[in-house]
């Protein structure tokens, strides 16, 4: 929030952790939902277990972009560009690489 009070055009990202098990899928969403927009955040850093496509979706149509973090597995950089992220972060730099470049030929 501080860095928006300096300069309004600064885009800025807010990290989020997978849900407690006690919260509910429809409760975690709007929690996230709601954070975003109080922190007047462009971008919702999102872990491999939060990502799937109504989401993904959801966020979108708030004119929020997605960050798939830490994908650190093919199989969850694979969801993450199947489901709609605008991007993400790895430790597995040449399969991701390779992954998404296959993804963006397919398209």
């Amino acid at each position: 929030m501080r860095a928006k009070q300096i300069d309004l055009t600064v885009a800025t990202g807010v990290f989020f952790s997978p849900l407690p098990e006690w919260m509910t899928v429809e409760l975690g969403r709007a929690h996230i939902l709601g954070w975003m927009k109080l922190m007047e955040a462009q971008v919702a850093h999102l872990p491999a277990a939060l990502l799937d496509k109504p989401f993904s979706d959801m966020l979108h149509d708030h004119g929020f972009l997605v960050h798939g973090a830490n994908l650190n597995t093919i199989p969850a950089i694979e969801n993450g560009l199947m489901v709609g992220i605008d991007q993400f972060s790895t430790d597995i730099l040449d399969p991701a690489i390779e992954v998404n470049n296959s993804y963006e030929r397919s398209e």
